[in-house]
């Protein structure tokens, strides 16, 4: 990244490999996706900005990506070819996309903010050649029709938070995209090509099947909870904060998790032990482990 005051530019280089587990995704709806979709992808980015209003904090940038993806996933789940080698389908993508951004943000956290806004518009070209391995037949094809395909997309999205008081803030999202269509090798790939509504980082990780589409608006309510002590002013975590009630922000929340401690180790650890004989996990700690392993292992 190199930069001055009203200039700057950034060369990116990324490999990326992300699994996508579709049984995360059954409490919105019924699933009939494959067990797993792998998104495997190398791309290089060159990015030119500048800020348009210093004191609005409001910043245009150009870009141009290059690169590959590809998606692996098998339609009949598990299933094996007679060879007893797994069937996977493959849709490979080699794609060069040029974009213009405007952004307007003044949020205060990156993730989980709960004061400003962030409005952003872009619009986007995407010229990709596709190739489709069938996992039945295991031979590469071209995707059917025309191999190339080119997508203009634009989208318009506002995120914004308003302070209501220490422990609540509430917000709201509205999302607006418009795309050409693009068919790639399957239903599959080309679902899983298409923009997506993913309001909240958990829901990055998901398929959800039905929040994809070439063309959509989606709007929600975010509010947030904010569990803390008092004692302080500022925003967490900026140059702002500052602590004006030492013994509100220090003394208490020790006194709290003490007395906490204290409860549940009395009598012997009695209240401890109840709590323990009574709850059921969900996940037994080698199931959590597994489970945590395979969410984070495509980071």
């Amino acid at each position: 990244i190199h930069q001055n005051a009203f200039l700057f530019y950034k060369v990116e280089a990324v490999a990326h490999l992300f699994d996508y587990y579709s049984g995360n995704q059954n409490i919105f709806r019924m699933n009939h996706m494959p067990d797993n979709i792998q998104r495997r992808e190398i791309f290089s980015r060159f990015t030119l900005g500048r800020s348009l209003v210093m004191n609005k904090s409001i910043l245009a940038e150009v870009s141009t990506t290059g690169g590959e993806i590809l998606y692996i996933y098998s339609r009949y789940g598990a299933a094996t070819a007679p060879d007893g080698t797994l069937r996977e389908d493959k849709t490979r993508i080699n794609f060069v996309s040029p974009m213009l951004s405007i952004e307007r943000n003044s949020q205060n956290y990156a993730i989980y903010p709960t004061r400003g806004a962030n409005q952003t518009l872009n619009f986007r070209y995407f010229y990709g050649h596709g190739k489709f391995l069938n996992g039945d037949t295991n031979q590469e094809e071209s995707v059917p029709g025309k191999v190339n395909r080119n997508v203009l997309s634009m989208k318009i999205s506002s995120e914004a938070y308003y302070y209501i008081n220490k422990w609540l803030s509430m917000g709201y999202l509205a999302e607006l995209v418009y795309s050409s269509q693009a068919q790639f090798g399957d239903y599959i790939s080309t679902m899983m090509g298409m923009q997506s509504f993913e309001p909240t980082p958990h829901s990055k990780t998901l398929i959800m099947e039905a929040y994809r589409a070439h063309t959509y608006l989606g709007m929600g309510i975010m509010p947030v909870l904010n569990f803390t002590f008092g004692g302080t002013a500022g925003a967490l975590h900026s140059k702002e904060f500052a602590v004006t009630n030492p013994y509100i922000a220090n003394i208490m929340p020790a006194q709290m998790m003490a007395l906490t401690a204290y409860h549940l180790l009395k009598n012997g650890a009695a209240e401890a032990k109840k709590i323990l004989a009574e709850e059921t996990p969900a996940m037994t700690k080698q199931e959590y482990l597994c489970y945590a392993e395979e969410m984070h292992k495509g980071e």
